[in-house]
């Protein structure tokens, strides 16, 4: 039975591959996005969950993005810890390779960061956002990290949701 995701297009959900991978762009930046399947088949209710889940994406994008920032500031998850570990392995070079802008980049370059984990909080960018419909404790997770020297870096803040949105926990991977 052929099922049309936002995205994806058409998937016969009788007859799943374990994986489907697309990129999509989600505030002006690309964004790699996964449907990950353990089983042979989903219903018709899971498959129209993974559509609304994906129809809310760049919603969902905003969501975990503040919540990231709520969590700096309360420090209940990963993200300080997260920080603070990457402000200590980047150098100044790299620091200045995540402002896009000329003028502000110049502007660094010769006055310094002033508070140097904001502004390595505002420079996070959503990556990939994969899908685990059939996992008991997990539907979605956000993965957010920095593009250095044009590669994203290897180390992920990850943002993990239920099936409804819900946001669960930051953990930091890698």
């Amino acid at each position: 039975m052929l099922y049309h995701f936002p995205y994806f297009g058409n998937i016969n959900i009788a007859e799943l591959k374990d994986y489907y991978q697309t990129k999509i762009i989600l505030s002006g930046n690309p964004v790699s996005v996964d449907l990950n399947f353990n089983g042979p088949s989903i219903d018709l209710l899971l498959a129209d969950s993974i559509s609304t889940f994906l129809n809310n994406a760049a919603a969902l994008g905003v969501r975990t993005n503040d919540y990231i920032k709520q969590d700096f500031v309360t420090r209940t998850g990963e993200t300080l810890p997260y920080i603070t570990e990457m402000l200590e392995h980047m150098d100044k070079k790299e620091l200045l390779d995540l402002e896009n802008n000329p003028i502000k980049k110049a502007y660094y370059r010769g006055f310094g960061f002033s508070n140097k984990p904001r502004y390595l909080l505002g420079k996070l960018k959503l990556i990939r956002i994969g899908l685990y419909p059939e996992s008991s404790n997990q539907f979605a997770i956000f993965d957010y990290t920095y593009d250095i020297g044009g590669s994203p870096c290897n180390q992920l803040l990850v943002v993990r949701t239920d099936i409804g949105g819900t946001l669960q926990e930051v953990d930091w991977e890698s």
